[in-house]
């Protein structure tokens, strides 16, 4: 999953074309919205052991394209769900977790301090769960999304046009 930040309002792109300054100083704008939106993404992040928060970065593409994703394999599963709670809302294909897999759901269990009910044992239990993932998939729990929406809201693009006056003024060409 990956949000991109870029600059696309008529009256920046002109102030872009009227002084090199305006282009540093909103490059500089959109790398804070950046950031903004991905500590906002970090703290809304499931954290079952901490992978997927320590995997969310922002980093510049290049001039005024500013990125904001997560390296962490499973960030896209979790952001929009799998299976029957997945975009298709249809049941996963055939695969297996394997012995890692099992292994990760039994460390998942011991941290979270989760007993099995009776009739099932500690080991069925990591296999249980892990059949009912496959079976019916996961809920998405947005994190990304959600952290773009509240610091797009109009925080950024404010961001981007102070720096654009910033920028303008230090050239001397408003007041």
């Amino acid at each position: 999953m990956t949000i991109s930040l870029k600059v696309e309002a008529t009256g920046v792109q002109d102030a872009l074309a009227r002084s090199p300054l305006v282009l540093r100083y909103v490059d500089q704008a959109l790398a804070t919205g950046a950031a903004l939106i991905q500590r906002e993404a970090v703290r809304a992040a499931p954290k079952a052991d901490g992978t997927l928060a320590r995997n969310i970065q922002s980093g510049r593409l290049q001039v005024l394209l500013h990125q904001i994703n997560s390296r962490a394999a499973h960030g896209a599963y979790v952001e929009r769900g799998t299976g029957l709670y997945g975009p298709e809302r249809r049941a996963p294909g055939k695969g297996g977790l394997g012995t890692n897999g099992l292994a990760n759901i039994a460390a998942w269990i011991r941290r979270r301090g989760i007993t099995p009910r009776n009739g099932v044992t500690p080991a069925q239990l990591p296999f249980l769960i892990a059949r009912k993932i496959a079976r019916d998939g996961t809920r998405a729990q947005p994190y990304l999304a959600p952290a773009n929406n509240r610091q797009n809201a109009g925080r950024i693009a404010d961001l981007v046009q102070a720096a654009a006056r910033r920028g303008l003024t230090e050239a001397g060409l408003i007041r």
